[in-house]
């Protein structure tokens, strides 16, 4: 028998427990870390990226606080060049269509109503202008001493701007008068004065009041977030910069001769050169007038080639033998035509300014005092007139309208004060006649003369007899289409400036007095025989004013905060 046997048990399985490897939870720690340090590095870029943008912005509105500045000064010149010419619709011609200059003709600025230079020159303590908000300050200087002079704020320039930022940038712009900057000779000259610009271009800042990180250049743009360089509370942060610029006059009488059209001295017997009558006993004679063992190498010849008749651009003749010319010559884009061997000074290629139309009598006044010049000896007052109201004659056209002056007859100017006279005939000096004009180099009468006819000074007749040339300025017709002649031949002399840029005019010396002294403006120059012109410096600072300039430019970092 067998033993029994009992059912065998299924082996016993042994339940184990899956246990977590140690480095399970230092996995997590890791990518925690690891976040962290990603999220601080994105937040430390972003702050960077941020801070740098700020910097960049700051810098680009430092930038443009400067170009908006320029913006407000170049406002300024505007305002300044505008009363220089007025539209004279009388001169449309076939041209005027293209070229709207040929109708502007020269004004004087102080005789034009609420212009900058006339407001500057009379304004006082409390008063207003329509130019913008008057204040005053107080200069000493010499002669004048110590006095308050005027300060016109121009309206806010608001300045639009597409692209980044903000889109409206503005320039506060004021100017002044620099005090006895217009004196001429001794003699204030409200009309010659120069004019000091001073415009602050403001940029809006974007990003809150907060500095970039770069603390050299927070310190160099000295950027305003919370004051302006007033004191005054800024509800934005802004950049500010100050610029100052100074505007010179540009006078008729700049250059010896100025041919817009062309200039022919293709004569060796010429002679150009200049003297300064404000310098006397150095540069001239004791009493202002020209010596030629004190002349000078400024007697400069410029020309802006206009197109002639021709087609062709205009050009200064130097063709052999030709001329003497004692200082520098300038055309627009025309080489010389002949040698330049006689010529001291430079030769440019690069010059051009615009020549507006004389003044026309006509507009200046409806109406002239007639003036009878049938006699021989005719003699005019100048002692009422002053700069902005001159003594204005017209000769009369019952005698028709012209000066005409032969033998011994003489027009005589009394007094030392501003007197135009208005010829709308011919203007004839010949024999031994004269215009006489009381001679003191520093405080002599300043005539006028408006001319429509042409101009005739021949024999021994004499324009000027002061030979002061700063006393005499004769225009010319205003019509662009005019046929006006001007003619200095034989003995005669003409002392002053002859701004005719609408004629011809043309010196033929032919006996061993005929000299010019001062300077010629026209359409066509020529001179022939034995003419010379002596070029007077002082007409570069005094006379009739065209344009401005900038005479100088800097930024003022002492008012930026």
């Amino acid at each position: 028998m067998k033993p029994q046997s009992w059912p065998e048990h299924p082996p016993t399985r042994r339940l184990r427990r899956r246990s977590r490897a140690p480095h399970d939870g230092s996995a997590i720690l890791v990518g925690l870390i690891t976040l962290t340090v990603l999220a601080l590095i994105a937040a430390s870029t972003f702050l960077t990226v941020t801070n740098r943008f700020r910097s960049n912005y700051q810098t680009g509105s430092w930038h443009d606080a400067l170009t908006s500045a320029e913006d407000g000064a170049q406002y300024a010149l505007v305002r300044l060049r505008q009363p220089l010419t007025r539209t004279d619709s009388t001169n449309s011609n076939s041209s005027s269509s293209s070229n709207p200059f040929l109708n502007q003709v020269l004004v004087n600025p102080l005789q034009v109503a609420n212009s900058l230079q006339a407001d500057l020159s009379t304004l006082t303590a409390g008063s207003t202008s329509n130019n913008g908000t008057v204040t005053t300050y107080t200069a000493t200087t010499t002669p004048s001493g110590t006095k308050t002079y005027p300060r016109i704020q121009l309206p806010t320039l608001s300045i639009p701007h597409s692209g980044q930022g903000s889109t409206l940038f503005s320039a506060v712009v004021t100017v002044d008068a620099i005090p006895d900057s217009g004196y001429a000779n001794g003699v204030a000259n409200p009309a010659a004065s120069w004019y000091r610009i001073r415009s602050t271009g403001i940029v809006p800042l974007a990003g809150g009041a907060r500095v970039g990180l770069q603390k050299y250049d927070n310190w160099l743009r000295k950027l305003q977030f919370h004051t302006d360089t007033s004191g005054n509370t800024l509800a934005t942060p802004q950049a500010s910069r100050t610029i100052e610029v100074i505007a010179k006059p540009v006078f008729i009488g700049s250059a010896a001769l100025f041919g817009k059209t062309g200039i022919d001295l293709n004569n060796k017997n010429v002679v150009i050169d200049s003297y300064d009558s404000r310098n006397p006993g150095v540069t001239s004679n004791a009493d202002g007038t020209y010596n030629a063992s004190l002349a000078t190498k400024n007697g400069n010849v410029v020309t802006d080639d206009a197109i002639t008749s021709a087609g062709q651009p205009g050009v200064i003749d130097l063709s052999a033998p030709g001329a003497y010319v004692n200082g520098n010559i300038a055309t627009n884009n025309t080489k010389v035509d002949g040698s330049t061997d006689h010529v001291s000074g430079t030769v440019t290629q690069d010059f051009y300014q615009n020549l507006p139309n004389p003044p026309d009598p006509k507009q200046i006044l409806s109406s002239w005092p007639q003036y009878n010049a049938s006699g021989n000896t005719l003699v005019m007052d100048s002692s009422s007139g002053t700069q902005s109201s001159p003594v204005r004659y017209e000769i009369s056209t019952a005698t028709g309208g012209d000066l005409s002056m032969q033998s011994n007859n003489s027009l005589t100017i009394t007094g030392k004060g501003y007197i135009e006279i208005w010829i709308p005939g011919n203007l004839a000096i010949q024999g031994n006649a004269q215009v006489n004009i009381p001679k003191d180099a520093t405080n002599g009468a300043h005539v006028t003369i408006y001319v429509t006819g042409n101009i005739d000074i021949e024999g021994n007749g004499v324009a000027n007899s002061s030979l002061i040339p700063g006393d005499l300025t004769i225009y010319g017709d205003p019509n662009p289409d005019s046929t006006q002649t001007a003619q200095i031949a034989g003995n005669g002399v003409f002392a002053g400036v002859l701004y005719a840029p609408n004629s011809s005019a043309s010196a033929k010396g032919s006996g061993n007095n005929g000299d010019i002294y001062g300077a010629i403006i026209a359409n066509t120059i020529v001179f022939t025989g034995t003419a010379s012109l002596h070029y007077d410096q002082a007409l570069g600072n005094q006379g009739a004013v065209f344009d401005y300039r900038m005479a100088s430019w800097y930024e003022d970092n002492s008012l930026s905060h």
